[in-house]
């Protein structure tokens, strides 16, 4: 697309102005006549907005990434119980991290620069900043395996039967340590992929048992 000078240089920058008592929308509102990524984050915010003025839009939202362990599985479930998307698509790894903190455990601040050998050594799990216990993990799979090797033998589809009746046993489990959250994760509240993550891992394991 070829343009003019003058609509090349026809909108200047907005410098961001601190405002006592700024709402995140007002914030959020202002930062897209920024730029750089405050400016994506704006033009963003726009366009979930005009998708939530719009009854006939359906809201997709794809999750890549650990945001789970990074500590976002409550903001995720605020979202869907208040219908601010109508569908989630994320990575496996996402749901096995809720299923870890889901029971009561937790992920540790950690640093990116942690020795991965004497991480090793100790079982502890790296996702770049964030620390998590691998004996911990692996009974994550064990469980899954036992659930899946106690299922009836029979074809399930993998989002509306298997990961339903996987979160519905979740929530009657007993965490180690009492948590304001436990049990208000994502699984019981979305179902999505697990091929990538080890929720697969503990379903292999459990067909295998068979």
């Amino acid at each position: 697309m070829s343009l003019t000078r003058e609509q090349l240089l026809s909108k200047p920058t907005n410098p961001f102005q601190p405002k006592a008592g700024s709402t995140a929308t007002d914030i959020l509102e202002r930062m897209a006549d920024t730029a750089f990524q405050g400016r994506q984050l704006g033009q963003a915010f726009k366009t979930w907005r005009d998708m939530l003025a719009d009854p006939e839009c359906t809201i997709l939202m794809g999750m890549s990434g650990a945001m789970t362990p990074a500590g976002m599985r409550r903001l995720v479930r605020f979202m869907i119980e208040n219908r601010l998307i109508d569908v989630l698509t994320s990575t496996g790894a996402n749901f096995f991290h809720d299923i870890h903190e889901t029971q009561g455990f937790f992920h540790y601040q950690g640093s990116p620069s942690l020795n991965d050998e004497m991480l090793g050594e100790n079982l502890v799990d790296r996702v770049y900043d964030v620390l998590a216990d691998e004996e911990q993990f692996r009974e994550h799979d064990r469980w899954v395996g036992r659930f899946a090797g106690g299922l009836e033998q029979r074809a399930y589809t993998t989002r509306s039967e298997f990961l339903y009746l996987l979160g519905k046993d979740l929530g009657t489990r007993e965490g180690p340590r009492h948590r304001l959250d436990r049990g208000q994760g994502e699984l019981s509240a979305f179902l999505s992929a697990i091929a990538d993550s080890s929720i697969g891992i503990g379903l292999a394991q459990g067909l295998y048992l068979r």
